[in-house]
Protein backbone atom coordinates (compact mmCIF):
# COMPACT_ATOMS: atom_id res chain seq x y z
CA UNK A 1 0.00 0.00 0.00
CA UNK A 2 1.44 3.55 -0.91
CA UNK A 3 1.54 6.71 1.38
CA UNK A 4 -1.85 7.12 -0.17
CA UNK A 5 -4.11 4.59 -2.26
CA UNK A 6 -7.62 4.68 -3.64
CA UNK A 7 -9.40 1.51 -3.97
CA UNK A 8 -12.65 -0.12 -5.17
CA UNK A 9 -14.92 -0.58 -1.76
CA UNK A 10 -18.11 -2.76 -1.23
CA UNK A 11 -20.27 -3.64 1.42
CA UNK A 12 -21.85 -6.26 2.90
CA UNK A 13 -23.51 -6.18 6.80
CA UNK A 14 -22.58 -8.40 9.36
CA UNK A 15 -25.36 -10.78 8.95
CA UNK A 16 -24.12 -11.93 5.60
CA UNK A 17 -20.34 -12.61 7.24
CA UNK A 18 -22.06 -15.88 9.16
CA UNK A 19 -21.63 -18.02 6.36
CA UNK A 20 -19.89 -18.57 2.77
CA UNK A 21 -17.58 -15.73 4.15
CA UNK A 22 -14.27 -17.44 2.97
CA UNK A 23 -15.81 -18.18 -0.58
CA UNK A 24 -16.59 -14.42 -0.49
CA UNK A 25 -13.34 -13.31 0.20
CA UNK A 26 -11.35 -16.04 -2.40
CA UNK A 27 -13.24 -13.90 -4.79
CA UNK A 28 -12.31 -10.56 -3.55
CA UNK A 29 -10.32 -8.63 -6.61
CA UNK A 30 -6.59 -7.33 -6.17
CA UNK A 31 -6.86 -3.86 -4.09
CA UNK A 32 -10.44 -4.18 -3.48
CA UNK A 33 -11.77 -3.22 0.28
CA UNK A 34 -15.07 -5.48 1.55
CA UNK A 35 -16.82 -3.09 4.59
CA UNK A 36 -18.30 -5.25 7.11
CA UNK A 37 -20.71 -2.75 8.78
CA UNK A 38 -24.66 -1.88 9.85
CA UNK A 39 -24.01 1.63 8.53
CA UNK A 40 -27.40 1.40 5.99
CA UNK A 41 -26.13 4.74 4.85
CA UNK A 42 -22.95 3.30 3.22
CA UNK A 43 -24.52 -0.34 2.25
CA UNK A 44 -27.39 1.31 0.56
CA UNK A 45 -25.45 4.28 -0.95
CA UNK A 46 -23.76 4.29 -4.43
CA UNK A 47 -20.47 4.51 -2.56
CA UNK A 48 -17.79 2.30 -4.74
CA UNK A 49 -14.74 3.33 -3.35
CA UNK A 50 -12.53 4.40 -0.61
CA UNK A 51 -9.31 6.63 0.34
CA UNK A 52 -6.01 4.92 2.59
CA UNK A 53 -3.75 6.91 3.61
CA UNK A 54 -0.55 5.21 5.59
CA UNK A 55 -0.64 5.93 8.93
CA UNK A 56 2.51 4.40 10.06
CA UNK A 57 2.29 6.99 13.50
CA UNK A 58 -0.16 4.83 15.20
CA UNK A 59 2.20 1.77 15.32
CA UNK A 60 4.22 3.61 18.83
CA UNK A 61 3.45 1.45 22.01
CA UNK A 62 3.22 -1.49 19.97
CA UNK A 63 6.50 -1.77 17.65
CA UNK A 64 7.04 -5.43 19.06
CA UNK A 65 3.86 -6.97 18.42
CA UNK A 66 2.69 -5.65 15.43
CA UNK A 67 5.26 -7.07 13.23
CA UNK A 68 3.40 -8.10 10.27
CA UNK A 69 0.38 -4.92 10.77
CA UNK A 70 0.34 -1.58 8.82
CA UNK A 71 -2.05 0.81 9.63
CA UNK A 72 -3.86 3.81 7.51
CA UNK A 73 -6.67 6.13 7.85
CA UNK A 74 -9.65 4.60 5.74
CA UNK A 75 -12.25 7.61 4.22
CA UNK A 76 -15.18 6.04 2.64
CA UNK A 77 -16.35 8.34 -0.43
CA UNK A 78 -19.71 9.01 -1.42
CA UNK A 79 -20.89 10.68 -4.31
CA UNK A 80 -19.48 14.50 -3.43
CA UNK A 81 -18.32 13.92 0.18
CA UNK A 82 -16.60 11.50 2.39
CA UNK A 83 -19.23 9.77 4.25
CA UNK A 84 -16.62 8.32 7.39
CA UNK A 85 -13.12 8.45 8.18
CA UNK A 86 -11.77 5.52 10.71
CA UNK A 87 -8.24 4.85 11.72
CA UNK A 88 -7.69 1.59 11.07
CA UNK A 89 -5.13 -1.66 11.49
CA UNK A 90 -4.40 -3.89 8.33
CA UNK A 91 -2.86 -7.52 9.05
CA UNK A 92 -2.38 -10.02 6.39
CA UNK A 93 -3.06 -13.57 5.97
CA UNK A 94 -1.77 -16.46 3.47
CA UNK A 95 -5.26 -17.80 3.33
CA UNK A 96 -8.94 -16.56 3.54
CA UNK A 97 -9.90 -19.30 5.59
CA UNK A 98 -7.42 -17.85 8.83
CA UNK A 99 -8.77 -14.41 8.02
CA UNK A 100 -12.27 -15.49 8.16
CA UNK A 101 -11.23 -17.88 11.68
CA UNK A 102 -9.68 -14.23 12.38
CA UNK A 103 -13.00 -11.82 12.01
CA UNK A 104 -15.55 -14.55 13.70
CA UNK A 105 -13.01 -15.13 16.76
CA UNK A 106 -13.09 -11.34 16.94
CA UNK A 107 -16.79 -11.25 17.06
CA UNK A 108 -16.89 -14.32 19.46
CA UNK A 109 -15.22 -12.31 21.90
CA UNK A 110 -16.56 -8.71 21.55
CA UNK A 111 -20.21 -10.64 21.94
CA UNK A 112 -19.94 -10.11 26.12
CA UNK A 113 -17.95 -6.88 25.75
CA UNK A 114 -15.10 -4.73 24.12
CA UNK A 115 -12.19 -7.06 24.74
CA UNK A 116 -10.61 -7.11 21.27
CA UNK A 117 -10.33 -4.56 18.49
CA UNK A 118 -13.59 -4.62 15.88
CA UNK A 119 -13.24 -5.66 12.83
CA UNK A 120 -14.76 -4.19 10.54
CA UNK A 121 -14.11 -5.65 6.72
CA UNK A 122 -10.96 -7.47 4.52
CA UNK A 123 -8.74 -6.30 1.93
CA UNK A 124 -6.85 -8.26 -0.82
CA UNK A 125 -3.51 -6.04 -1.41
CA UNK A 126 -0.08 -7.22 -3.20
CA UNK A 127 2.96 -8.01 -0.69
CA UNK A 128 6.41 -8.69 -1.50
CA UNK A 129 7.23 -11.21 -4.59
CA UNK A 130 4.06 -10.31 -6.01
CA UNK A 131 2.26 -12.54 -3.86
CA UNK A 132 -1.40 -11.49 -3.12
CA UNK A 133 -2.34 -11.61 0.84
CA UNK A 134 -6.25 -11.21 2.30
CA UNK A 135 -6.29 -8.77 5.04
CA UNK A 136 -8.40 -8.30 7.96
CA UNK A 137 -9.14 -4.53 8.62
CA UNK A 138 -9.78 -3.47 12.74
CA UNK A 139 -10.51 -0.04 14.04
CA UNK A 140 -7.63 1.23 15.17
CA UNK A 141 -7.51 2.43 19.19
CA UNK A 142 -5.35 4.97 20.73
CA UNK A 143 -3.87 4.07 24.08
CA UNK A 144 -3.59 0.14 23.74
CA UNK A 145 -0.12 -0.84 24.51
CA UNK A 146 1.65 -4.31 24.33
CA UNK A 147 3.20 -5.57 27.25
CA UNK A 148 6.44 -6.09 25.91
CA UNK A 149 6.35 -2.15 25.71
CA UNK A 150 6.42 -1.61 29.42
CA UNK A 151 8.48 -4.66 30.08
CA UNK A 152 11.18 -3.89 28.15
CA UNK A 153 11.05 -1.17 25.45
CA UNK A 154 14.17 0.57 24.72
CA UNK A 155 16.11 -0.50 28.11
CA UNK A 156 15.69 -4.40 27.45
CA UNK A 157 18.61 -5.03 30.21
CA UNK A 158 17.60 -2.65 33.04
CA UNK A 159 14.73 -4.51 35.76
CA UNK A 160 11.22 -3.12 34.81
CA UNK A 161 9.73 -1.31 37.70
CA UNK A 162 7.84 -3.84 39.82
CA UNK A 163 4.22 -1.53 38.70
CA UNK A 164 4.92 -2.31 34.90
CA UNK A 165 5.93 -6.35 35.81
CA UNK A 166 2.52 -6.25 38.15
CA UNK A 167 0.57 -4.33 35.59
CA UNK A 168 2.08 -7.19 32.80
CA UNK A 169 1.73 -10.44 34.94
CA UNK A 170 -2.32 -9.09 36.03
CA UNK A 171 -3.21 -8.12 32.16
CA UNK A 172 -2.22 -11.75 31.04
CA UNK A 173 -4.31 -13.22 33.84
CA UNK A 174 -7.19 -11.37 32.95
CA UNK A 175 -6.64 -12.64 29.59
CA UNK A 176 -5.96 -15.85 29.63
CA UNK A 177 -9.52 -15.97 32.07
CA UNK A 178 -11.15 -14.44 29.46
CA UNK A 179 -9.90 -16.41 26.96
CA UNK A 180 -10.13 -20.46 28.66
CA UNK A 181 -13.66 -19.80 30.26
CA UNK A 182 -14.94 -18.96 26.58
CA UNK A 183 -13.44 -22.79 25.65
CA UNK A 184 -10.33 -20.83 23.40
CA UNK A 185 -6.80 -21.49 23.37
CA UNK A 186 -4.77 -18.74 22.71
CA UNK A 187 -1.98 -21.01 20.72
CA UNK A 188 0.67 -17.96 20.75
CA UNK A 189 0.07 -16.36 24.29
CA UNK A 190 3.38 -14.66 24.53
CA UNK A 191 4.23 -11.46 26.78
CA UNK A 192 3.82 -8.86 23.43
CA UNK A 193 0.46 -10.65 22.53
CA UNK A 194 -0.67 -9.29 25.42
CA UNK A 195 -2.41 -5.87 25.52
CA UNK A 196 -4.33 -3.27 27.60
CA UNK A 197 -6.07 0.15 26.81
CA UNK A 198 -6.11 3.78 28.65
CA UNK A 199 -8.41 2.35 31.50
CA UNK A 200 -6.19 -0.81 31.94
CA UNK A 201 -8.41 -3.45 30.95
CA UNK A 202 -7.05 -6.38 28.89
CA UNK A 203 -7.00 -6.30 25.41
CA UNK A 204 -6.45 -9.86 23.39
CA UNK A 205 -4.89 -9.29 20.57
CA UNK A 206 -3.18 -11.80 17.54
CA UNK A 207 -5.76 -13.99 17.39
CA UNK A 208 -4.44 -15.74 14.51
CA UNK A 209 -3.96 -18.88 16.05
CA UNK A 210 -6.94 -19.08 18.53
CA UNK A 211 -9.03 -22.11 18.46
CA UNK A 212 -12.12 -23.75 20.37
CA UNK A 213 -10.72 -26.57 22.97
CA UNK A 214 -11.40 -29.06 25.78
CA UNK A 215 -8.19 -30.36 26.48
CA UNK A 216 -6.57 -28.93 29.73
CA UNK A 217 -3.06 -29.50 28.52
CA UNK A 218 -3.55 -27.60 25.63
CA UNK A 219 -4.54 -24.34 28.09
CA UNK A 220 -1.72 -25.02 29.96
CA UNK A 221 0.32 -24.52 26.92
CA UNK A 222 -0.92 -20.88 26.99
CA UNK A 223 0.30 -20.97 30.66
CA UNK A 224 3.88 -22.27 29.50
CA UNK A 225 4.77 -20.68 27.10
CA UNK A 226 3.53 -17.18 28.42
CA UNK A 227 6.11 -17.69 31.40
CA UNK A 228 8.56 -18.89 28.37
CA UNK A 229 8.73 -15.58 27.33
CA UNK A 230 8.95 -13.87 30.22
CA UNK A 231 12.69 -14.19 29.59
CA UNK A 232 12.16 -14.50 25.67
CA UNK A 233 13.15 -17.92 26.51
CA UNK A 234 16.20 -17.27 28.69
CA UNK A 235 17.70 -14.77 26.48
CA UNK A 236 16.50 -11.84 28.75
CA UNK A 237 17.41 -10.63 32.05
CA UNK A 238 16.27 -9.61 34.30
CA UNK A 239 12.85 -11.13 34.06
CA UNK A 240 9.98 -11.35 36.97
CA UNK A 241 10.60 -13.14 40.40
CA UNK A 242 9.01 -16.52 41.07
CA UNK A 243 7.12 -14.64 44.02
CA UNK A 244 5.91 -12.13 41.33
CA UNK A 245 4.87 -14.85 38.58
CA UNK A 246 3.25 -16.85 41.35
CA UNK A 247 0.77 -14.35 42.88
CA UNK A 248 0.15 -12.03 39.96
CA UNK A 249 -0.08 -14.57 37.32
CA UNK A 250 -0.57 -17.98 38.64
CA UNK A 251 -2.53 -17.58 41.78
CA UNK A 252 -5.27 -15.63 40.17
CA UNK A 253 -5.57 -17.91 37.02
CA UNK A 254 -6.14 -20.83 39.88
CA UNK A 255 -8.38 -18.60 41.69
CA UNK A 256 -10.64 -18.77 38.70
CA UNK A 257 -10.24 -22.40 37.82
CA UNK A 258 -14.02 -23.59 39.11
CA UNK A 259 -15.61 -20.76 37.71
CA UNK A 260 -13.98 -21.85 33.94
CA UNK A 261 -13.92 -25.50 33.38
CA UNK A 262 -16.25 -28.07 34.42
CA UNK A 263 -15.87 -30.60 37.32
CA UNK A 264 -14.17 -33.12 35.25
CA UNK A 265 -11.16 -30.71 33.99
CA UNK A 266 -10.85 -28.55 37.18
CA UNK A 267 -8.04 -31.60 38.89
CA UNK A 268 -5.93 -31.13 36.13
CA UNK A 269 -6.21 -27.86 35.68
CA UNK A 270 -4.99 -27.40 39.31
CA UNK A 271 -2.12 -29.93 38.47
CA UNK A 272 -0.78 -28.52 35.32
CA UNK A 273 -0.75 -24.74 37.57
CA UNK A 274 0.76 -26.65 40.66
CA UNK A 275 3.66 -28.48 38.16
CA UNK A 276 4.02 -24.99 36.78
CA UNK A 277 4.90 -23.18 40.19
CA UNK A 278 7.10 -25.93 41.47
CA UNK A 279 8.97 -25.02 38.51
CA UNK A 280 8.75 -21.33 37.06
CA UNK A 281 12.85 -20.46 37.12
CA UNK A 282 12.81 -23.62 34.64
CA UNK A 283 9.85 -22.59 32.68
CA UNK A 284 11.09 -19.07 31.89
CA UNK A 285 14.31 -20.03 31.03
CA UNK A 286 13.01 -22.52 28.80
CA UNK A 287 14.25 -25.85 29.98
CA UNK A 288 11.28 -27.69 31.17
Amino acid sequence: MGEVSRVPLSSISPEQTTKGLTPRLQRLPMDHLLLVSDNYEIINSSTTAAILSSREDYRAGRDDSVQKVHFADLSVLGKNETLSTQPIAIKPFDVEWLATRDYRTAVQLNKDGHITFEPIGFLREEYEQGKNKICTITKFEQGVTSCDNILWGSSEHQRPADSSMSLALSIAAQSLIILHDKGLHHGDFQVKNTAYDITQQPRIIDLTDVKKQSDPYKFGEDLSLYLSSLSRYGKQIPYPTEEQVESLFLRPYHDQIDNIFPHSKRQTMREIIACLAINISDVMNDRY
